[in-house]
């Protein structure tokens, strides 16, 4: 099925979702009261950094399924536990 689709039009389709995504949690984070703005601001870093990482790893020619990509990748996992770590400070803050 997706294989009718263009790449250039799969890439760009990703990168657009990828950019809503971040604006929508930074107006979701923004929206939070007190002392859990801050974090929870500060936690879109660690998740921009993430969606990047995952459009180099998808831009790659592999077969290794998506989901290898985003479990076994070093630098994926530390955006992984960032992001989680400063999500949870907010929370605990909450």
């Amino acid at each position: 099925m997706l294989r009718s689709y263009s790449a250039t039009v799969l890439r760009r389709s990703q990168l657009a979702a990828a950019a809503m995504m971040i604006a929508c949690y930074l107006l979701w984070a923004a929206g939070e009261a007190g002392r859990v703005r801050p974090w929870h601001l500060v936690s879109a870093i660690p998740l921009a950094a993430a969606l990047g990482r995952f459009a180099v790893l998808t831009g790659r020619r592999t077969v290794r399924p998506v989901e290898d990509m985003i479990a076994r990748d070093g630098p994926m996992l530390a955006c992984e536990a960032a992001w989680l770590s400063l999500f949870i400070i907010g929370l605990g803050l909450g």
